[in-house]
């Protein structure tokens, strides 16, 4: 994919160059999701997940609450689920990621750039064990307003 380099130096005052910054911004690629969240330290965090593994329709019907016993409407509520699975990572960025979970909203971007938000589905995964590169999964629930907002 595309990618933008962008080199930040950190320099004293006689010119000597004390730290260089490096970092690249690649273009999402077509069928991954980048997911942004609120870090524990309080910073903005993204990762783009490069497999969207399923997006299932969910549609439920709650009561609607009213004062009167009498007459219980029904109210149709529909949301997609999509279960997103990371590249085989590192624990260290395992560890990064699993503070999504812990989150009830995330924002995913569109390829136009908006941010919509998404709650995330409490699921299992292996992010602690061993040390050997292994990719996480997490599921999303996104309105269908939002979800065709995702992709072109």
């Amino acid at each position: 994919p595309e990618a933008t380099e962008l080199y930040i130096d950190f320099t004293l005052l006689g010119g000597v160059t004390t730290e260089r910054l490096h970092y690249t911004f690649v273009k999402r690629p077509s069928n991954s999701l980048r997911v942004i969240w609120l870090s524990d330290l309080g910073s903005f965090e993204r990762y783009t997940f490069p497999f969207v593994r399923s997006v299932t329709e969910h549609s439920t019907t709650k009561p609607l609450e009213l004062y009167s016993a009498e007459l219980i409407p029904q109210c149709p509520s529909t949301e997609y689920q999509i279960e997103l699975s990371s590249a085989y990572e590192a624990r260290k960025m395992r560890m990064a990621l699993s503070e999504i979970s812990h989150r009830s909203v995330v924002w995913v971007e569109s390829p136009e750039g908006e941010l919509i938000a998404a709650k995330v589905e409490p699921t299992s995964s292996e992010l602690f064990d061993a040390e050997r590169l292994r990719p996480i999964k997490i599921k999303l629930l996104v309105s269908p307003e939002n979800y065709s907002k995702l992709w072109n």
